[in-house]
């Protein structure tokens, strides 16, 4: 599967599945879990067919992950950091499942749970929508669709452009 059908198959859809419902901790597990493996997938792909592109980073996976980070402010850690967590999900008991690891979703929305949701208001009126948020290692907690935004445009364009 070349980058490009990647890129259409499974971050695209799932970005634009995510965005229909900004709500759903699934749909943002979805799209943060296909967003982050592209960065895998175009490693090996590049590794298996025109190893040359490769060579700015010194053919070193974790040298590539950083210069990603810094192209997305931040971005791809991120949404690595939440699909990373997503392996890591512990039930407990019959109440709710708890995400304690970098990148962790909270206080979203769960089926048959007692966990909360986080309400912000749409436009400033009294409608108001259900979004996910995150928390980063620092402890700041940032809304998880402008940030998949980033990663998601940043591969958009690098499709685009080569």
């Amino acid at each position: 599967m070349t980058i490009d059908q990647y890129f259409d198959s499974f971050v695209w859809e799932n970005y634009i599945e995510c965005k229909s419902d900004p709500g759903s901790v699934r749909m943002a597990f979805n799209a943060a879990i296909s967003a982050a493996h592209i960065a895998d997938h175009y490693w090996a792909y590049w590794r298996r067919h025109d190893e040359a592109r490769l060579y700015k980073f010194k053919r070193d996976v974790n040298n590539f992950r950083e210069w990603l980070n810094k192209e997305t402010n931040g971005a791809s850690e991120d949404i690595r950091g939440i699909a990373n967590a997503y392996k890591h999900l512990y039930t407990k008991g019959n109440e709710y499942s708890e995400i304690s690891s970098t990148g962790a979703i909270e206080s979203v929305p769960l089926r048959h749970s007692s966990v909360s949701e986080l309400f912000q208001d749409a436009d400033g009126g009294s409608e108001t929508s259900c979004v996910v948020f995150y928390t980063t290692r620092a402890g700041v907690k940032k809304e998880f669709l402008p940030v998949i935004e980033v990663l998601v445009n940043y591969w958009r364009k690098k499709k685009d452009n080569e």
